[in-house]
């Protein structure tokens, strides 16, 4: 609702700046005897960058009972698909996603502990293989920028080829992964596929 624009505007009015700002944080995972040995806590002390884009797919419109091929539309699903079957972004352990598995690793059963305090010492080494191996929660917490595609469009009637196509993405950039890298590695893609790329509005991961 509008609580927090409340808060942020009686705090800039009377001059208050905060000095630590905490949200809801992340899962309490109890122990269990089989899989945790100890309470899991997670605590949040970073949070991964923030992006809309958009993607569009220009043509010359035509008619459905004589369609030309590769059309606006076909375009954007030839790219979407891309995305979803490929690793788009370069996966990476950080500092931060090192520390978190290896201090994990004393919560778990000793078959499992050594394999964690591993990924927490060399994890750059894992990344690339965690990130096909974990679930898509973990994979994309630890180890990935991720992209999302949210919303579409284009055409309006039913028997004709638009001339226009789009679709948004989200983004999440990991640590070390700057706007500036994702964003040009996405336009080299997108070019690929006839598309053109539009940031609609971004942030860079905060720092931890």
């Amino acid at each position: 609702g509008t609580g927090t624009q409340i808060v942020r505007d009686y705090f800039v009015a009377n001059q208050i700046t905060p000095f630590l700002v905490v949200d809801e944080g992340g899962a309490l995972m109890k122990a269990d005897g089989k899989t945790y040995h100890k309470d899991l806590l997670m605590v949040g002390a970073t949070e991964k960058g923030y992006a809309d884009v958009k993607f569009v797919a220009k043509g010359n419109g035509g008619h459905a009972s004589n369609p030309p091929l590769n059309t606006p539309i076909a375009r954007i699903a030839k790219f979407v698909n891309y995305c979803e079957n490929h690793q788009i972004f370069q996966p990476r352990a950080t500092k931060i996603a090192k520390k978190m598995v290896y201090k994990m690793a004393d919560a778990l059963p000793f078959s499992k502990r050594i394999g964690y305090k591993t990924i927490g010492l060399t994890g750059g080494l894992v990344a690339s293989i965690a990130c096909s191996k974990l679930s898509k929660r973990s994979k994309a917490m630890l180890f990935c920028t991720t992209i999302a595609f949210t919303t579409t469009g284009g055409g309006k009637t039913r028997n004709a080829i638009p001339d226009e196509a789009w679709v948004t993405a989200n983004i999440r950039f990991l640590q070390g992964d700057t706007s500036t890298k994702c964003f040009a590695k996405l336009t080299k893609l997108a070019q690929k596929f006839g598309l053109e790329m539009e940031v609609i509005k971004f942030r860079e991961a905060s720092p931890v």
